[in-house]
């Protein structure tokens, strides 16, 4: 991974899913001194009627006095889970690198065989073939039948990509585990500071041990409960970012499999905040070179000729200025007329009756 990717299309979406990844530590960490100042206020409320004589403000800097320090290693963590968020968005789109690149060597060597990678499988699998499909294109002037598998013609949901969730939950897992063992050095650090102010007291020593010791049971359940909420907010955002991912894999796969199809004015079209912009701007670049950029849009069939026998009626409705895709004929038979506007329909309904009554009757029985 390279740190050009700030400077990419896709930059905007590498700083939106690492600030994301600050989302989830953030507010366990907010939550975890938030439990700190109320329990430290519980203790001190019960210090002052066991005859402390000094005052909150005192009390709250001798218990912080000795745990300064955690700020450095909370500030490294978080500068940490930033940049790990970064590592996250790039597994993300790494399937989409990979195919540009193959893109812009496609450009200079028709004949190389695209080889995906482990993650994104059906992607990898419909950016073979559409290469493939393109190459012979080049290299022969025409297709012979590709054979589109099954599962690509019926793929109606996106495609879960399997490879970026062990890659996840892995990176998950030791970011919960730092975060759970600065939570315990936090508080470990809170209740020697409590216990030794505990300590002071001029009160029964039976009533201390009763009162404060049980307390490091609160502090364990408190521990385990932020650590659950903490790894409840990244699977949250697991989800959203999946989701996303793999909904731009399911419109890329779709479009690729339009043009094996033949449809060749189909086009790569991420929306404007989804991942692969890069991507699929490069290889519509292709699409443009190979297969003209005059395919891209959309062709309006001619009509078919009007029927000899009844071209007056055609005359008549040509002197209308009709658009084109206004009237259309499918084969030489009056019946097969297809108008769209009813009041046309109207208008030629009746002369077309009248003329094949006649045919019929010059006919006989």
């Amino acid at each position: 991974m390279q740190l050009e990717i700030f400077q990419s299309k896709d930059s905007r979406y590498f700083l939106k899913i690492a600030i994301k990844m600050l989302f989830a530590p953030l507010f366990c960490s907010l939550t975890l001194f938030l439990f700190s100042l109320s329990f430290l206020a519980m203790n001190f409320d019960f210090f002052i009627s066991q005859g402390f004589t000094a005052d909150r403000a005192t009390f709250l800097e001798r218990i912080f006095y000795h745990m300064g320090h955690m700020g450095i290693y909370y500030l490294t963590f978080f500068i940490g889970v930033f940049f790990t968020g970064v590592l996250v968005s790039y597994f993300t789109v790494s399937v989409f690198n990979q195919i540009e690149a193959f893109a812009l060597d496609f450009f200079e060597n028709s004949k190389i065989s695209f080889q995906g990678k482990f993650s994104h499988k059906l992607l990898n699998r419909t950016t073979k073939i559409l290469f493939e499909y393109l190459s012979q294109l080049i290299n022969k002037g025409h297709t012979n039948a590709i054979d589109i598998p099954l599962p690509l013609i019926k793929l109606k949901n996106p495609p879960h990509d399997k490879a970026f969730s062990i890659k996840y939950f892995s990176i998950i897992t030791i970011i919960c585990g730092v975060f759970y063992f600065l939570q315990q050095e936090t508080l470990d650090q809170l209740y020697q500071s409590l216990a030794k102010e505990a300590l002071g007291l001029k009160t029964s020593q039976f009533l201390i041990s009763n009162f404060v010791v049980p307390q490091n049971i609160i502090l364990k359940h408190f521990q385990i409960f932020n650590l659950f909420l903490c790894f409840l907010g990244y699977t949250v955002l697991y989800f959203h970012v999946s989701n996303r991912v793999n909904g731009v894999s399911y419109g890329f796969i779709r479009d690729m499999v339009q043009i094996i199809k033949g449809h060749h004015q189909t086009r790569l079209r991420p929306r404007f905040k989804d991942p692969g912009q890069e991507m699929a701007q490069t290889v519509n670049e292709l699409l443009d070179e190979l297969l003209g950029e005059e395919s891209s849009k959309q062709i309006i069939p001619e009509p078919a000729p009007p029927s000899k026998e009844y071209k007056p009626i055609f005359d008549s409705l040509s002197e209308l200025n009709l658009p084109p895709n206004e009237l259309i004929v499918k084969e030489e038979d009056p019946q097969s007329l297809e108008v769209k506007s009813p009041v046309i329909k109207m208008m030629i309904k009746k002369p077309i009756e009248e003329e094949l009554q006649t045919k019929n009757k010059k006919k006989g029985p």
